[in-house]
């Protein structure tokens, strides 16, 4: 039986996508703020000297809440608490000449992930771990590389740690640490099918639809046979209002594997906003014996948009 490595993120738009339709999202970001993550390490050493070359490389003004934070296995380099995205992005715009790989991200305060935060020139050692307790041997590394897919039809994926991190942080809704754990493995390898899915599910589970599109287009080009990547696809296409699009890649998900119970119902909501209620209906049937309860939703939708319509 063929393990869908991205079910994790795929399988919740069945809900989200009916949800958008009929209630607006409430997201408490109260506790939330946008910071630099310039890269995330397996090893703390390896962490700690990218921090150091950080304050060599910036100037004092630059330093502010520069820190170390321990998330799950993996050590990540941030810089900066700010407020709104713009502020951020400006500043970041100001040092990207130093710091090519750093990124804006959302994240959680959370001090008691701080290992080592910076404070004029003196840098705190809030949580000093034991560097023993992570050793880094090949084979320590070399667990943390995702295989390749193949697209051979009942062929399995075996899931790494890295992956299981990721699914983790999904979990969790915690996004903005998932995609810091993506971005720095997909530098090493940008062409992984799998790395580029990923990257695009997060951003469009994050509401970043249009930055999603480049990383799911790249991994359906880099692995064509995988119904989850044009699943994925298909949605971002859907929440930027390209619903014939967003019909071509559901139906290539629903052709690779037909009971795709979200492609479906991507396909069948994209009918509606296309004004095909024979389609929707069409769709609406072939669900009716997989899902009874998420279809009846469905034709209430369908006979609730065409009674408007029409």
């Amino acid at each position: 039986m063929r393990k869908n490595i991205l079910y994790l993120t795929a399988a919740g738009y069945v809900t989200i996508i009916l949800c958008s339709l009929l209630l607006p999202q409430n997201v408490n970001s109260s506790q939330m703020y946008h910071t630099i993550q310039t890269n995330s390490y397996y090893s703390v050493s390896d962490a700690k000297r990218h921090f150091d070359a950080i304050v060599n490389s910036l100037v004092e003004t630059q330093l502010e809440y520069l820190r170390i934070e321990k998330k799950g296995k993996f050590f990540t380099v941030r810089l900066g608490k700010f407020m709104d995205y713009s502020s951020a992005r400006r500043f970041l715009q100001n040092i990207k000449s130093k710091l090519p790989n750093a990124i804006v991200m959302k994240t959680y305060l959370n001090k008691e992930r701080i290992v080592e935060l910076y404070s004029g020139s003196v840098k705190m050692n809030i949580e000093e771990p034991d560097i023993r307790s992570y050793p880094v041997t090949a084979h320590d590394e070399a667990k943390f590389k995702i295989i390749s897919i193949t697209d051979n039809e009942g062929s399995s994926v075996p899931l790494k740690e890295i992956i299981k991190n990721i699914e983790a942080l999904i979990k969790k809704n915690d996004y903005a640490d998932a995609l810091g754990i993506i971005a720095a493995e997909i530098k090493e390898q940008p062409e992984h099918p799998a790395l580029n899915a990923w990257f695009g599910m997060v951003l469009l589970k994050m509401d970043k639809p249009s930055e999603s599109l480049k990383y799911l287009e790249r991994a359906t080009e880099l692995s064509p046979n995988a119904p989850e990547f044009h699943n994925g696809l298909g949605y971002s296409y859907f929440l930027l209002d390209r619903f014939d699009e967003a019909i071509g890649e559901f139906n290539k998900a629903i052709s690779l594997h037909p009971g795709h119970f979200d492609a479906l119902t991507g396909l069948c909501i994209a009918y509606i906003k296309n004004d095909n209620k024979e389609m929707a209906m069409d769709v609406y049937r072939k669900m009716n014996n997989l899902n009874k309860e998420t279809s009846k939703q469905l034709l209430a939708i369908i006979n609730s948009n065409f009674a408007i319509r029409h």
